[in-house]
């Protein structure tokens, strides 16, 4: 075989294995660019006990994803690590969410066989059917779909303290989660929020003193004027000995 023949051959050959690798990664490897993410946003981090807090859970399913949706959750815990789950009243986690919007309108899902990929923990999942932006079975998916669900909890009743929340999307299988927020349930003056007003507030309110930011941009700001100083010393002595055994 003369030298450019070689030459051709090797090119041919390099060119089909390219093509085949490309064909693989299309057809074969999902991408993770190709996501279905969930966002928990809570009305506010920081409520006075007896207040409402309204949660919302965006769901946003891209392009090529099909995901079923059994239904929309908000849960609710004591500690950080999630391992603590409140499930008794007045908490009564897990709170099931209303859908709310829907971005394109409802009338555009399709069903359609699809791939959803999870990046909290690096994997795909595989579904029969599902919510997806198109028409058809297994393609015309089109562009990504935004879903928005919704509950209010009333925190009337609940003790002082800060409270960790997620949001779940059930989708049978598997389930897509948010990643964990933080909010706090406490009166301005309980700057710790351990239901007692006592030396504990005085002292977080003294390691602070004299710093200056947005009105209430920490508990250490009790009177919410943007400064640290001795009025919130004051109203924290207004309430002394509240909630305290």
């Amino acid at each position: 075989m003369s030298k450019s023949s070689a030459n051709l051959v090797t090119t041919a050959v390099s060119t089909l294995l390219t093509a085949a690798i490309i064909l693989i990664l299309i057809f074969v490897v999902p991408g993770t660019s190709q996501a279905v993410t969930v966002t928990l946003t809570p009305s506010s981090t920081s409520v006075v006990p007896g207040e409402s807090i309204t949660f919302d859970v965006t769901v946003v399913i891209q392009p090529n994803e099909r995901i079923p949706i059994n239904g929309v959750h908000l849960r609710l815990f004591s500690d950080a690590a999630c391992s603590t789950e409140l499930t008794a009243s007045p908490y009564n986690s897990p709170r099931s969410m209303s859908l709310v919007s829907a971005t394109p309108p409802t009338d555009y899902y399709g069903y359609g066989y699809g791939y959803g990929y999870d990046p909290n923990v690096g994997e795909g999942y595989y579904f029969g059917y599902g919510y997806g932006y198109g028409y058809g079975y297994g393609y015309g998916y089109g562009g990504a779909v935004t879903l928005v669900y919704r509950c209010t909890v009333d925190t009337t009743s609940w003790a002082a303290g800060t409270y960790y929340a997620r949001g779940e999307v059930d989708s049978g299988t598997h389930t897509f989660s948010s990643s964990i927020i933080s909010f706090v349930v406490a009166y301005d003056w309980d700057v710790n929020s351990d239901g007692c007003i006592n030396v504990l507030d005085l002292i977080l309110v003294g390691q602070h003193w004299g710093e200056t930011g947005a009105p209430g941009w920490i508990r250490e700001d009790v009177n919410e004027d943007g400064v640290i100083n001795v009025l919130d010393l004051i109203l924290v002595g207004q309430h002394w000995a509240e909630g305290c055994p």
